[in-house]
């Protein structure tokens, strides 16, 4: 593909997306739960019919929705996937990038010129906006949650890769500083019959987690507290000290200290796992780190972290040097409390 092909795909690729957002903006997939006519869709989501017919037409391409130009009806899984209720539904992850992430990302170029997060352009901001994205977020607490819900999706698959990677068979008692949503912690306990797992975050994110842990049975080993990453925890002894993609939206200073922290909650000879999506050393690749550090510039004023800058900071923590584990699906940072 040419340079100028590649340019042309990149421009217009958002429309896909935007038929996505449209969509669900409208509740298509929660009105329809059975093949209907274009006509009655379109008065029960109050659209005019030809805007729909074209909406559907676009969604049928992309394998949402079957449409003859009469009626329509949602693919199954489709249905079970956008529609805003049910167990599988990825609605909040669709409505995370459409208002959380999108809005601030098509001020990207005002992020780059002034080196500050552009969450003003946020639909549901209020005024007088906050200081910093998350107290702005702290007012809305249905956005917490979206977002919780969002990070919990992207996390899926990083606590089996950690079990995989990592011998955590002699492990009893992990901590886990800024949980989410929990899926991290959810697959280690599945993973590790004999673990139990002390998790802290935003009372927001420890509702969702605490739904979550419920629902697969697994309260007994999962305890999940209101916390802040910044001021410790109440927990001492643990075999393992873990942080899921949290530590790069704290500067550096913020940073050492949350490490520090950690190490007072850690047993001698006690573990500390960072999962994280790292830049090389140079800083100059791979594509998906220097992405986030835009998309982070944007919405949350943090950045991506490279290894070596991790270890400098996990020894200035009183860590010693750590081991790297490249991922997918992130990478794992692992250090020693020194004695």
């Amino acid at each position: 593909m040419s340079l100028a092909e590649s340019i042309d795909q990149l421009v217009g690729g958002y429309v896909p997306a935007m038929v996505l957002f449209a969509a669900l903006d409208l509740e298509l997939f929660d009105a329809l739960d059975e093949t209907m006519p274009i006509a009655t869709l379109a008065s029960r989501l109050a659209t005019t019919e030809d805007g729909l017919a074209r909406l559907c037409r676009a969604l049928a391409t992309m394998g949402f929705v079957t449409f003859d130009g009469a009626s329509v009806s949602a693919v199954p899984e489709a249905r079970a996937l956008l529609a805003k209720a049910g167990p599988a539904s990825l609605a909040s992850v669709v409505h995370h990038h459409r208002f959380q992430l999108l809005p601030p990302l098509l001020q990207l170029s005002d992020a780059v010129r002034t080196g500050r997060p552009q969450h003003a352009a946020w639909p549901f901001a209020r005024q007088p906006i906050a200081a910093t994205p998350y107290e702005e977020l702290a007012r809305h607490p249905e956005e917490v949650r979206a977002l919780v819900i969002a990070m919990d999706h992207g996390s899926v698959g990083v606590g089996a890769a950690i079990a995989r990677t990592l011998d955590l068979s002699a492990v009893r008692l992990l901590v886990d500083i800024g949980c989410g949503g929990g899926v991290v912690a959810r697959e280690l306990l599945r993973a590790l019959p004999e673990l139990r797992i002390y998790g802290v975050d935003s009372e927001p994110a420890v509702a969702v987690a605490r739904e979550r842990s419920a629902a697969e049975g697994l309260t007994a080993r999962h305890t999940i507290e209101p916390g802040d990453a910044r001021r410790g925890v109440p927990v001492q002894d643990a075999d393992v000290v873990m942080f899921s993609a949290i530590l790069a939206d704290f500067p550096r200073d913020e940073r050492i200290e949350i490490l520090r922290h950690a190490r007072r909650v850690l047993r001698p000879g006690g573990i500390v796992v960072i999962s994280e999506t790292l830049f090389d050393d140079d800083r100059r690749g791979p594509a998906r780190p220097a992405l986030l550090s835009l998309v982070l510039l944007a919405v949350t004023s943090g950045d991506q972290l490279a290894g070596d800058q991790l270890g400098r900071e996990l020894v200035a923590a009183g860590f010693s040097p750590p081991t790297i584990h490249r991922g997918p699906p992130r990478d794992l940072v692992v250090a020693a409390r020194s004695t």
